[in-house]
């Protein structure tokens, strides 16, 4: 397979490396993460065909584009992958560390931090060269009719930067794409159960960059209620938490420490999941409240839903029935 890189001194620039290290000692490491994580992201065909125009110096200022992001991704990962390997040598006398009076091998917690920077650099780069091939992907037809654009733009809300508008998580790519599993399941067995048609149309049109106007207000609403579900859903699953540096995991019900943070107190952890399912439940409600009271708008709600809906008196903080809630909030009218 051939490799975007030809020496070190171009992968210098992209990431900073001592220039003692040889490029061999690299050179398989850039490609498997080429195979694992740059095909996924622009498909291998768009890869091999990056390559045919750089060698053929035949590249296009989108194509120049396109190659800074992959390299970005490719040089961060790879050195991400190799890290381990760079603090030892092999030999038929066994495993060694490199060690002189003027030159230590670095602290475990040293090495570790330096791998997370090279990984969480590398998901940023996913993230701008996802972003950028989705903005230009009338530019890009090999990209486009790959499995790596279905799986790039399959879902109502694609990327960290998104997410980061409903959810706080710093826009961590790689928090993302952790919670993206959890985020599939929410759409299609939460969201998508209100009206299939509908958001079938709606995912579409966000594919195409063309979200029709009256459909923008639909999916503010359904990307707030799939956000906050979505993270609940995960925190059943994983005690996490989010920071600037992605998360920290607590494996027990009591506090660890964990590379130099404090996992939150099991309690406050369960009241910060059980916020986001309430809050979600709630933004879940105002979509259906709003499909409903607005379905001759919508040839698919009023499909969906031909009668008429019911009025019923309810909370405005909860929605629940004024004769089950306790919020002692004003009334209004809601659609059910």
């Amino acid at each position: 397979m051939k490799l975007l890189f030809k020496n070190i001194e171009e992968v210098q620039e992209y990431i900073s490396v001592n220039i003692s290290c040889d490029f061999l000692n690299i050179k398989e490491s850039l490609r498997v993460v080429t195979r694992k994580h740059l095909f996924r992201a622009i498909s291998k065909k768009q890869y091999k065909d990056l390559i045919k125009k750089l060698e053929a110096e035949k590249l296009k200022e989108l194509d120049i584009e396109l190659l800074d992001h992959c390299k970005r991704i490719v040089a961060n990962f790879a050195f991400a992958h190799k890290l381990p390997e760079l603090q030892v040598q092999i030999s038929d006398a066994g495993i060694h560390i490199v060690s002189t009076e003027n030159k230590k091998t670095a602290f475990p917690w040293q090495i570790q931090n330096l791998q997370r920077h090279y990984t969480k650099n590398a998901y940023d780069a996913i993230e701008e060269c996802l972003e950028f091939l989705t903005e230009n992907f009338k530019n890009f037809p090999i990209w486009h009719q790959s499995e790596a654009f279905t799986e790039a733009t399959e879902c109502l809300i694609n990327n960290a930067k998104t997410f980061n508008e409903y959810v706080f998580i710093h826009e961590n790519r790689l928090l993302f794409t952790e919670l993206k599993p959890h985020l599939k399941r929410i759409q299609r067995t939460r969201i998508f159960t209100q009206c299939e048609k509908l958001f079938e149309k709606i995912l579409l049109q966000t594919q195409k960059n063309d979200v029709s106007e009256k459909n923008i207000e639909v999916l503010e609403k359904a990307r707030t209620a799939l956000a906050k579900l979505t993270m609940s859903e995960f925190m059943k699953v994983k005690t996490i938490i989010i920071d600037e540096d992605g998360i920290t995991t607590t494996a027990t019900n009591n506090t660890q420490t964990i590379n130099g943070k404090i996992a939150s107190e099991p309690n406050i952890y369960a009241q910060a999941r059980m916020s986001y399912e309430e809050q979600g439940d709630l933004e879940l409600q105002e979509l259906v409240y709003y499909l409903k009271e607005n379905r001759r708008s919508f040839v698919e709600v009023e499909e969906q839903y031909p009668e008429e809906p019911k009025k019923i008196e309810c909370c405005e903080k909860c929605h629940r029935h004024k004769t089950v809630c306790d919020c002692q909030k004003d009334r209004k009218i809601l659609f059910l």
